[in-house]
């Protein structure tokens, strides 16, 4: 049986990763704005509880960083169009992790997703101190 902590990742990064998905596949049934957003910020969610899963003692704000890092450089990468990367960004399911096209908001909702990370682990196991 798995611990809590994996438990906890493991339940994070698949309910954000669906979230997410079906925020694309029904966004014209969403407001705007979280149709418009909603996804980038779930793959940060994601990202985060998925760090955490890998390194389950690093502290919440190392886990933050990292993951708001490894988001931030995977939106920047989307700036280099050459033809190699664009053929690994249409292989399945590559899509979803690096992405197609460079968006400056993608930003602001990574940070927002690793906010919402930081502060549900922190919630969920209550007697960790952020340091």
């Amino acid at each position: 049986m798995l611990n809590p902590k994996p438990r906890t990742s493991l339940a994070v990064i698949v309910l954000s990763a669906v979230a997410g998905i079906l925020s694309r596949r029904f966004g014209a049934y969403l407001p705007i704005f979280i149709a418009s957003y909603g996804g980038d910020t779930l793959w940060a969610l994601a990202a985060f509880a998925s760090i955490r899963l890998v390194f389950p003692k690093l502290r919440l704000s190392h886990v933050f960083l990292l993951a708001l890092d490894l988001s931030c450089l995977i939106e920047l990468s989307q700036l280099y169009q050459a033809e190699w990367i664009n053929r690994l960004r249409h292989l399945p399911g590559m899509g979803f992790i690096l992405g197609y096209g460079f968006r400056w908001t993608d930003l602001l909702c990574y940070l927002s997703g690793c906010l919402m990370g930081w502060g549900l682990f922190y919630f969920l196991e209550k007697g960790k101190t952020i340091k």
